[in-house]
């Protein structure tokens, strides 16, 4: 992955972020210069980390395990905040930090004994009232899961997220340490990652079928306990962004654009969040090996020079535009015959051949989840002629498009009516 995408994604996961959360999120660089933000409010100088003495302490909380990990940190004026470490090719990128937020409610005393010792004057009482008033109040296993959030969507590492460190700056109260004891042996570890192994290389072929036994041998043979086991939803929303995790990165290794990886990481991340029951969750997970094998099988093309990568990744991604093999050599800069030559040999198909699928197939979709009609389709699609495209369409589904959308359409009112049906012994 280049710099730049990197920096990208980053940017489109603090977004997806703040708005699941309602937090300020800023990303720091390794010197703790602000790279991006998207905060609401500043923080009041009196109640914010001291820069020279706390900085260093949170760049050694998150870097002192291998890998590095979150820190939960709170401010000399109880704000708590969440870091987590960002890496760039192993090497350090810089600091999330999620927050501020409170653990429990400031009453007014607090809030005095605060301007007696900083020295602050009488009016700033009221503008600290409001500030604290206007803070989300988050427990501290809610702070945790956070953490987990954190690491799962910008962290390195794919596997259990360590418990995130906790670590009073500026006087603030010091949390008990202790981390969730072990819930495998030795022996069940090395077999759960071993099936987590193989369970990577499957989603990186695209092969659905080896991924769902995979999946049903790791929840029969390595069951993983309840890390919250007074809140069981909450364990079950953890599984799945390991998952969602364990996916997004074996698609990369796959060969999946990082477009896709976004959409679909992010999608998920959300969803899981948003469910609110375990079943719901067991379902998103089923949704999730199907989507992102899915997304490898149809979108991902590792064998591919880079040169006919970078044809392959345009055609995907801008499928409404002229995709000729002139114009596309013109693009990249090649013969046309070239151009040609190198794609039916590294794809099995021509140029054309290729491009018509992938229009057919964004076309399909069109057809079952819209109003839309044929002819906007078309447009949509990139083929300006409706006759044309019905041509292309009838060739690769034995069907016109407005046939293809009645039996779609036939088919789901018929799987409707089997799901509603009572059963019968």
């Amino acid at each position: 992955m280049k710099k730049i995408e990197f920096d990208q994604r980053i940017i489109r996961g603090m977004q997806h972020l703040n708005a699941l959360t309602q937090l300020d999120l800023v990303w720091f660089s390794p010197a703790f210069e602000r790279v991006h933000s998207l905060a609401k409010q500043p923080i009041p100088q009196v109640l914010d980390f001291d820069p020279e003495e706390d900085n260093p302490r949170i760049a050694a909380l998150c870097m002192e395990t291998a890998p590095p990990s979150s820190c939960v940190a709170s401010t000399r004026g109880d704000l708590e905040f969440v870091f987590i470490p960002l890496l760039f090719q192993d090497a350090p990128a810089g600091y999330l930090r999620m927050g501020p937020f409170l653990t429990s409610p400031k009453d007014d005393a607090s809030i005095s004994r605060l301007m007696v010792h900083w020295g602050l004057p009488l009016f700033q009482r009221h503008l600290l009232r409001n500030y604290y008033d206007s803070l989300k109040i988050l427990s501290d296993n809610y702070s945790q899961h956070l953490s987990f959030i954190g690491m799962n969507l910008f962290g390195s590492s794919t596997h259990d997220v360590p418990t995130a460190n906790y670590h009073a700056l500026g006087g603030g109260p010091q949390a008990a340490e202790g981390a969730p004891a072990a819930d495998a042996t030795e022996d069940m570890l090395a077999l759960r990652y071993g099936y987590e192994h193989e369970l990577r290389r499957a989603v990186a072929r695209g092969d659905e079928t080896q991924v769902e036994k995979l999946i049903r041998q790791i929840e029969t043979e390595t069951p993983i306990k309840d890390r919250f086991p007074e809140n069981p939803l909450r364990s079950a929303k953890n599984i799945a962004i390991v998952m969602n995790t364990i996916f997004r990165h074996a698609a990369e290794e796959g060969g999946l654009h990082p477009v896709y990886l976004d959409q679909l990481s992010m999608r998920f991340a959300i969803l899981i969040e948003q469910a609110s029951t375990r079943a719901g969750i067991y379902k998103l997970q089923t949704e999730m090996y199907q989507s992102y094998t899915r997304a490898v099988k149809e979108h991902a093309y590792p064998q591919l020079s880079p040169s006919l990568r970078r044809v392959v990744d345009t055609i995907q991604l801008h499928l409404d535009e002229d995709l000729g093999v002139t114009a596309l050599a013109r693009r990249f800069e090649m013969q046309p015959s070239n151009l040609a030559n190198q794609f039916k040999a590294q794809m099995g198909c021509t140029l054309s051949e290729f491009v018509n699928r992938l229009r057919v197939q964004e076309a399909c979709h069109h057809l079952r989840h819209t109003g839309l009609s044929v002819q906007e389709i078309s447009r949509l699609v990139g083929i300006d002629d409706p006759n044309y495209f019905s041509r292309v369409f009838r060739k690769h589904k034995h069907l016109s498009p407005t046939g293809y959308r009645r039996a779609s359409h036939a088919e789901e009112e018929g799987r409707g009516a089997r799901k509603g049906r009572p059963q019968t012994v």
